[in-house]
């Protein structure tokens, strides 16, 4: 007597013959692949992967680089998502899912694994991707520096970027803070110790950058402010600081 199976449970054996089938072979590829399906939404490799899809693989970041999936992984087609540089001012560790930014006194160019320390003369910001020059009259005597220092009072830093460290001001010469030169008093003054010029009195003369007034020799004479003694004519003399009177007969 032949049996016959009602197609109800033909259909239910085979079935489950194929979810068997398909369950032991899932397995296997998340394993060593990534479960990708051609033309299907969805991220397949984790943060601080990318995908390579020739060969279906994640391939883990190296440092300078990194993959994130996220908040954008229901946009994602599975195409080639091989892992992003990062950007200048930013650096990253092995399997990052994103780039840390430098911080203030380093730099990195794009791609960079580590952040470099700003070398003396030079400074930065968070997130450069060069450490800057210090300009005239601002100087970083050390590396990793933040912001460039001004000069102190007396000292310049001259007119050329870049300065490690500040020059003293000769004697005579004063200057600002943050200067890059020195100034200096002129002719027929002097500078006192409080950095002010003060004209040179009569009988005395200086010159540019005279720290004190020089007293006339005798038989000269000078006005306030001179910058050089004049000696009286013959048969005249010294007076008094600034003038001279003819001598008397005999």
């Amino acid at each position: 007597e032949i049996s016959c199976i009602p197609d109800i449970m033909v259909w239910h054996l085979l079935l489950a013959t194929m979810m068997i089938g398909r369950t032991s072979s899932s397995s296997d590829s998340i394993t060593h692949t990534a479960s990708v399906v051609p033309g299907v939404v969805g991220a397949a490799c984790p943060n601080g992967s990318g995908l390579q899809a020739a060969t279906n693989k994640c391939i883990q970041c190296t440092p300078g680089t990194y993959m994130s999936y996220d908040p954008a992984r229901r946009n994602l087609t599975n195409f080639d998502m091989g892992c992003k540089p990062c950007l200048p001012g930013r650096y990253s560790r092995p399997a990052a899912d994103r780039c840390e930014i430098c911080p203030a006194g380093r730099s990195a160019w794009p791609a960079s694994s580590s952040c470099k320390i700003c070398e003396p003369g030079r400074s930065s910001i968070a997130g450069l991707r060069d450490c800057i020059l210090c300009t005239p009259g601002l100087f970083a005597n050390g590396s990793g520096f933040a912001a460039c220092v001004p000069c102190p009072e007396g000292t310049y830093g001259g007119s050329t970027a870049g300065a490690s460290s500040c020059t003293a001001c000769a004697a005579g010469f004063w200057s600002q803070p943050g200067s890059k030169r020195c100034d200096s008093c002129q002719d027929g003054e002097y500078l006192n110790e409080n950095k002010t010029c003060i004209t040179c009195p009569a009988g005395s003369s200086s010159r540019r950058g005279a720290a004190v007034c020089t007293p006339c020799a005798e038989g000269s004479r000078s006005s306030a402010g001179s910058n050089a003694c004049v000696p009286c004519d013959p048969g005249r003399f010294v007076s008094g600081p600034d003038q001279c009177e003819d001598c008397q007969a005999g």
